[in-house]
């Protein structure tokens, strides 16, 4: 799996979340730097006859 940037993805930051729920807890890595980024992309699915799927992108800065 690569990105929009074309990079490798760590497979490390690739989770499935199949539980409902309105939150989720994202862990930085301990040496991220100021300024970073990390992109969150979360795909949304409803369970009907015809499933609607969305995905969102978050863009997480450190401080």
């Amino acid at each position: 799996m690569a990105s929009l940037h074309s990079e490798e993805v760590d497979p490390h930051y690739v989770f499935d979340i199949t539980e409902e729920g309105a939150s989720l807890t994202v862990h930085i890595p301990d040496d991220a730097k100021s300024d970073d980024t990390f992109h969150i992309i979360t795909e949304v699915q409803n369970v009907t006859e015809t499933p609607f799927k969305t995905y969102v992108r978050r863009i997480l800065t450190v401080k």
